[in-house]
């Protein structure tokens, strides 16, 4: 179990920005995956609201969509936003070109440009 409900949200968001699978297994059963992380009736009734949403996403827009979802909804919760980051157009190639990236927009792209740029 995640230890706290904030870092039982946060952890959830994590996982849903880089296992688009995860996502989809969420949307299709969330009630045992939502079971593995501590979260308050609040911080659960927040992200089934999004997971109903997504719906009508894109699937290659899905995960964003979620995390700005709770984001809108419960910044309450402890979400940070996205910080908005430029990455070049070559940058961003190189990383959809890696297969785990593939299906990330360019905003994520550019968040993860942005971290490798840090180490």
């Amino acid at each position: 179990m995640i230890r706290s409900m904030a870092q039982g949200l946060r952890e959830l968001v994590g996982r849903v920005m880089i296992d688009p699978d995860f996502l989809a297994e969420l949307q299709r059963t969330p009630e045992p995956l939502l079971a593995e992380y501590e979260l308050s009736d609040a911080e659960r009734a927040t992200v089934q609201q999004a997971l109903i949403r997504l719906a009508r996403t894109p699937s290659s827009e899905r995960r964003h969509a979620f995390r700005s979802s709770l984001i809108s909804r419960g910044g309450h919760l402890g979400l940070a936003p996205l910080p908005v980051v430029q990455a070049s157009a070559e940058t961003l190639a190189f990383l959809r070109d890696v297969r785990v990236f593939e299906s990330f927009s360019d905003a994520d792209l550019a968040v993860v440009a942005d971290r490798l740029r840090e180490a």
